[in-house]
């Protein structure tokens, strides 16, 4: 492991994803978590203005529909051939992706953006937008790109 000296920072992509099917509790069979390249993280929110009849802007509504995005980065891998095949699998549309062993990082409302076991309830929901490359003589690599919103806490499907 790397050793800090002289000032800290955040190193590499600790964290450890377990994909779920579409009922949001039954992992996918075999899943190893992916070897994470790189992660990026977006914080969105919806805010409306008013303006006076002088077409100032004279109040402000923020943080209506907040959410975050993640998209990480990652090569399949797995104990064989086929468990490589099964880490590289996008999980079903809106499903629930777990985050574990992630940095904790506050971002607006969320007290741990990464993580789905702490203190914030909101799960991780796969949107869609996952990608998968190979090319010859490389490694199978992909994206998944997730959601997680604020009112949203679970992601059971309801009827």
């Amino acid at each position: 492991m790397a050793q800090q000296i002289g000032k800290g920072h955040v190193f590499g992509v600790p964290a450890v994803l377990t994909m779920y099917e579409a009922d949001g509790t039954t992992a996918i069979s075999g899943y190893v978590s992916p070897t994470l390249n790189g992660a990026s993280l977006t914080h969105s929110f919806d805010s409306d203005e008013t303006r006076s009849q002088a077409g100032d802007v004279d109040s402000l509504i923020v943080g209506m529909g907040e959410k975050i995005e993640c998209e990480f980065d990652f090569i399949a891998r797995g104990s064989t051939v086929a468990n490589a095949k099964i880490s590289a699998s996008l999980p079903p549309p809106g499903s629930r992706v777990g985050i574990a062993s992630a940095p904790v990082v506050r971002v607006g409302s969320f007290t741990d953006a990464y993580n789905t076991g702490g203190s914030n309830t909101q799960p991780w929901i796969y949107m869609g937008g996952g990608s998968l490359t190979e090319s010859a003589g490389g490694k199978l690599t992909g994206k998944v790109k997730l959601a997680r919103y604020v009112g949203i806490t679970s992601a059971t499907p309801i009827s």
